[in-house]
């Protein structure tokens, strides 16, 4: 049996998505590397074995912290995060951590 007559929309729109979904191209997963700030001026970063263009390489120190935070930044949707963001990394430098709210 199928479905009772109020619910016939949603199972009809369910069953299309079903088959719309399962045409579409497969999951494939791609390495971007691995990025990771640790702390203020400190960061470590991997981009061996990636499916970016770019060469293999490794990083660590400045650079790397550089690196995670610009990435970040880019990968933001709204102009105002990529705006407050550093805003607030700027008060963090500056006045430290506010931690009270924790």
């Amino acid at each position: 049996p199928g479905p009772v007559a109020p619910a016939l929309v949603p199972w009809e729109f369910m069953e299309f998505m079903n088959k719309f979904l399962t045409k579409s191209s497969k999951f494939q997963y791609k390495n971007r590397g691995s990025l990771a700030g640790m702390g203020f001026g400190g960061g470590v970063g991997d981009l061996t074995n990636t499916d970016l263009p770019s060469p293999d390489a490794t990083m660590s120190g400045f650079i790397a912290f550089l690196t995670w935070r610009t990435t970040y930044l880019t990968k933001q949707l709204s102009w105002s995060n990529m705006m407050l963001i550093p805003m607030y990394w700027f008060k963090a430098a500056i006045f430290g951590r506010d931690i009270s709210r924790f």
